[in-house]
């Protein structure tokens, strides 16, 4: 990333992600988009993937395709950096995401030193 642009960045990700399941294209992709602070079809896609249109009780009352969309730990890390993304981007309220390493390890100071940051 540091080497390239954003396209050309995208471009590899959908290239290495082509053998993966489709969740780590989109969950990369939207780590491309925060690093690069843009918006762009890539990194627009992945909105679903970490917010989801589901309500909670939607959500529990059906089992997760993992292969298409982030549950579990992994939601938490993505959750944080798609809250950063949003405040970058401008859209939506970053806040909503942002505490979401609070909520995996509430007991864990190190979540709250991450947020401050």
């Amino acid at each position: 990333m540091a080497n390239a642009d954003a396209a050309r960045v995208h471009a590899l990700v959908s290239s290495r992600g082509s053998s993966r399941p489709p969740v780590w294209s989109k969950a990369y992709n939207a780590l491309v988009g925060l690093y690069f602070g843009g918006r762009n079809a890539g990194s627009e896609r992945c909105v679903p993937l970490i917010s989801g249109d589901d309500t909670v009780d939607e959500r529990l009352a059906k089992p997760v395709d993992r292969s298409e969309q982030l549950a579990g730990n992994i939601w938490f890390y993505y959750g944080s950096r798609f809250g950063e993304y949003a405040g970058v981007t401008r859209q939506g309220n970053p806040e909503d995401f942002l505490p979401a390493l609070l909520e995996q390890s509430p007991a864990s100071s190190s979540g709250y030193m991450t947020v401050a940051d």
